[in-house]
């Protein structure tokens, strides 16, 4: 090999070199680049996120308010003791539990009254068909 030949090899592997390293230069420079948009991006997902939380909570808050406020009507009533039936009445509406002793009086919310009147509704049906189903298969 020339001197010519290996001047101009030492020139393209200095060139090479100097290449592959600006080239890393610019690798870096665009990696962090996507690091500082992307914490950028990922700081105002979270601060858009938050105001929607609160926006949220706030109009969570005020229906819960509004519904506080509002007034549900209150009715004494007073389930019957019998020889069969002597355990209280336990009645759920919409996650909320009641407990009616038998016997007493006792103050409960007007659709607790309401559902009370539907389950005798519905016992006095069920009485009523089976007497019909017993004459029929009788």
């Amino acid at each position: 090999m020339s001197k010519a030949e290996e001047n101009t090899q030492k020139v393209s592997v200095e060139e090479l070199e100097t290449a592959l390293a600006n080239a890393e230069a610019e690798k870096d420079k665009a990696v962090e680049a996507a690091l500082k948009q992307a914490e950028a991006e990922k700081e105002a997902a979270v601060q858009e996120a938050l105001e929607d939380y609160k926006k949220q909570l706030a109009k969570a808050e005020k229906t819960s308010t509004k519904t506080e406020t509002k007034k549900v009507k209150m009715i004494t009533i007073k389930i019957d003791k019998n020889k069969s039936e002597r355990d209280d009445v336990f009645v759920c509406v919409n996650g909320k539990n009641f407990q009616i002793k038998r016997g007493e009086y006792v103050e409960v919310p007007e659709y607790v009254c309401e559902v009370l009147d539907n389950m005798k509704k519905m016992d006095e049906l069920a009485i009523e068909r089976r007497e019909e189903a017993a004459k029929n298969f009788a």
